[in-house]
């Protein structure tokens, strides 16, 4: 499962990552995705707790990309370590720099280190850049009629193209029963996101009805398409190994002033 989303995603996203985590492992997830937007706090939090429960953690991010006079959203999940510094770069040109999303041709520049998936919520196809070769398969239903019906359209397209599908469900709440509180805590932030019920933490099993429902009952396209999207998403998982390094110090060596020297005869002392 790659689309966690937490509490670390202020005011968008709900629950401590020891819950999402508790749930992974009640679920059977072998490896769990965190792709919050702009946001990358959650990230050692979330690997440490993944790695005490035997869950392998997959670090992403959700970041936005500006093409031309339009912006469209992309995952980004770090294969090593000069991934992860990728995602770093991204979150310093849109938290520090104020930017509204990295550009394209910085995707391109990191293509190696990255699986960068296009998220077919926003991301109208027409402007996918040929670089791009995974979308998201999501099985998120909108509740406004028209983001729905625009939504689906959109999905037909990715469906179609021969860009790869990645089952990938974004979720931003433990249980579908909490899409209440999340439209409560958007007040309080005063900004608000399109409106839905099922934006939780699905089971497999789930996210498999939700598809089917998307064919007519006689169609069974489906199956291979989820298969596809189900394969994808394990390449994607086996294919990211970045893990914070927190067993060696980086900190430069204090030098101790003489009368500290005087007091004390190392550092971890004083």
């Amino acid at each position: 499962f790659l689309g966690v989303h937490t509490g670390h995603e202020l005011l968008n996203g709900l629950g401590t990552v020891e819950k999402w985590v508790k749930k992974a492992k009640f679920l059977g997830v072998e490896s769990l995705g965190i792709c919050e937007k702009n946001n990358l706090s959650g990230i050692l939090e979330f690997q440490q707790t993944c790695l005490k429960n035997d869950i392998k953690p997959i670090t992403g991010a959700t970041i936005p990309v500006k093409s031309g006079e339009e912006t469209y959203l992309v995952k980004l999940f770090a294969k090593n370590f000069a991934g992860w510094q990728t995602m770093l770069k991204a979150n310093y040109e849109i938290n520090v720099n104020d930017a509204h999303g990295v550009s394209e041709s910085f995707l391109k520049e990191n293509l190696e280190n990255v699986f960068i998936i296009a998220d077919s919520k926003f991301t109208p196809y027409h402007i996918v850049p040929s670089f791009i070769n995974y979308y998201t398969l999501d099985t998120v239903e909108f509740s406004d009629e028209d983001t729905d019906k625009q939504y689906a359209k959109n999905l037909l397209k990715y469906m179609k193209s021969s860009l790869k599908p990645v089952l990938l469900n974004d979720a931003y709440y433990l249980e579908k029963e909490d899409w209440q509180t999340r439209e409560k805590v958007w007040a309080i932030a005063k900004t608000f996101d399109f409106k839905t019920k099922n934006q939780y933490f699905k089971s497999h099993e789930e996210s498999a009805k939700e598809l089917i429902s998307y064919f007519d009952s006689s169609c069974t396209g489906w199956k291979e398409l989820l298969k596809e999207g189900v394969k994808n998403a394990d390449a994607v998982a086996s294919g990211c190994n970045f893990i914070y390094d927190t067993s060696s110090r980086h900190l430069p060596k204090y030098i101790m002033t003489e009368s500290e020297r005087l007091k004390y005869d190392t550092n971890e002392n004083m």
